[in-house]
């Protein structure tokens, strides 16, 4: 019974949730990344959130060393910057996490949030 209540509340905060969600995730929408935040119920036993956030782009100057170098940095500060989002997350909410990447040309990562 109290893993019921516990399910129903959560389901009754889900709106206040996915806002607390999306201000953690503010750098990326403030930057104008295309971030895509879409929500389903899962055979009405849990809810899901995925967030789909583009990865930085290679640069176009293919011979020159310091491109790859400097596309290097901007995907660690990137993941970095993800990770730091999804403990801002979890400091208030105890969900799970699971993650899919998307290779190139694409380029992007979806950020699955359970309850």
């Amino acid at each position: 019974m109290k893993h019921l209540k516990k399910y129903n509340e959560s389901l009754d905060n889900k709106d206040e949730m996915i806002e607390y969600i999306k201000l953690c995730f503010v750098e990326f929408y403030d930057k104008g990344e295309d971030v895509v935040f879409t929500e389903e119920f899962n055979d009405g036993e849990s809810v899901t959130f995925e967030m789909a956030i583009d990865e930085p782009k290679l640069g176009n100057d293919y011979n020159n060393i310091n491109t790859f170098i400097k596309h290097g940095q901007e995907v660690t500060e990137f993941y970095e910057e993800v990770e730091n989002c999804i403990e801002k997350v979890k400091i208030r909410y105890n969900i799970k996490t699971k993650f899919e990447y998307q290779f190139p040309p694409e380029g992007y990562i979806r950020i699955i949030f359970i309850l």
